[in-house]
């Protein structure tokens, strides 16, 4: 379990930072509140995704996921 809230926490962190620079094309001054929710959103669905493989017992590294 502790693993699996590991590469929760990874993947969430650089999913989150990834999408928040992209969504305003790299101008870190029109970030806002909308920008984060979007990021958390879409940095809770690779966190969970790659979370759910870590179940399985394989190596998430080594599966489609780890692009």
């Amino acid at each position: 379990m502790y693993r699996a809230f590991q590469h929760f926490s990874e993947k969430f962190t650089l999913a989150w930072s990834a999408c928040m620079i992209c969504m305003v094309q790299g101008d870190l001054s029109v970030l806002s509140l909308y920008h984060a929710f979007t990021a958390s959103k879409t940095g809770a669905l690779t966190g969970l995704a790659y979370a759910l493989v870590s179940f399985t017992g394989k190596d998430p590294k080594s599966t489609f996921l780890a692009a």
